[in-house]
């Protein structure tokens, strides 16, 4: 499962060219994933799908979630 979301308050104070900024970061990282998507990027990692334990991850920065 992955949540990602905004509080729509913290960015109202933010400038155009911030915004702008935030966007073109989301586009580069949305095609990237779709890049590794239509790569098979997770065929080496089947060994994670027979752990019987879930698997946590940390991430540091922007979480993109397809």
């Amino acid at each position: 499962m992955c949540t990602a979301g905004a509080d729509i308050k913290e960015m109202k104070d933010k400038s155009c060219e911030y915004l702008s900024s935030v966007i073109d970061y989301f586009l580069t990282m949305f095609l990237e994933v779709a890049e590794a998507y239509t790569a098979n990027f997770l065929a080496d990692w089947e060994v994670i799908t027979k752990l019987k334990k879930p698997v946590i991850a940390a991430v540091s920065g922007y979480a993109v979630c397809p």
